[in-house]
């Protein structure tokens, strides 16, 4: 892909997030426009919006880790949408994402400007495992823990700029409502490094679980028959 993008970057091409609809009259897709519908009338050339979502490309077992052209497409992805946080890298959803806080830390309100998701370096992670690195998996792991507050669930997004104190917005912090998913991807995160790493017995000597038996009692079971509003500090979580 000859673009201005694999250029600036040193690449020879990449995965872009989404192509046009069908029947958009052009040569190539990646000639066309797509809209972002969080931002107000508002479309962006394909080519030039990319996402983390390509990293599920390695996850599903599609593409290798070290194929080029994950490779090339990962150095796009860091040059735009990785950020540094307090805790560590936070990534964007896709470039031009209009859904977040706007620049004064006012909700959203059909646009705004699009922050951090803690559950893409959980994603990252998935990546990193894959390509053989449990370090900088678990080091991904801690950046979603550290995301948390006092509630310890993980939120959305979270605020990626200078603090705001009168709104409540914190650099590495929550920015929204919790996310639950994001707790899932944590616990199979984890439970996928620490296999890696052997310290968990086999599924076979475990019968599947994700915990040992004698650590079910350090485990706090979340789901729609058991909400509780908190959480002690010396447990883990699980959704059920």
């Amino acid at each position: 892909m000859n673009s201005d993008l694999a250029r600036q970057v040193g690449v020879e091409g990449y995965y872009v997030r989404i192509t046009p609809p069908d029947g958009d009259g052009v040569a190539s897709p990646l000639q066309g426009v797509v809209p972002v519908k969080n931002r107000a009338n508002s479309t962006a050339a394909a080519v030039e919006i990319v996402s983390p979502d390509a990293l599920s490309l390695v996850r599903f077992g599609l593409r290798a880790p070290d194929d080029p052209r994950m490779l090339n497409t990962i150095k796009v992805i860091d040059e735009l949408l990785c950020v540094r946080l307090p805790q560590g890298p936070g990534w964007y959803r896709y470039n031009c994402d209009g859904y977040g806080e706007h620049e004064d830390g006012s909700p959203f309100d059909g646009s705004g400007i699009g922050r951090p998701w803690p559950l893409l370096a959980g994603e990252r992670a998935h990546y990193e495992l894959a390509a053989g690195s449990a370090d900088s998996a678990e080091a991904l792991l801690g950046v979603m823990e550290d995301s948390s507050g006092a509630s310890r669930l993980i939120p959305e997004q979270v605020w990626d700029t200078d603090d705001l104190p009168q709104r409540e917005l914190f650099a590495g912090k929550g920015s929204g409502s919790a996310c639950r998913w994001c707790g899932l991807t944590r616990i199979h995160q984890a439970a996928a490094v620490a296999r890696r790493r052997k310290d968990l017995r086999s599924a076979d000597a475990n019968g599947g679980a994700l915990f040992d038996e004698e650590d079910i009692g350090a485990v706090l079971q979340l789901g729609f028959n058991n909400k509780p509003r908190t959480m002690p500090a010396e447990r883990s979580s699980a959704f059920c």
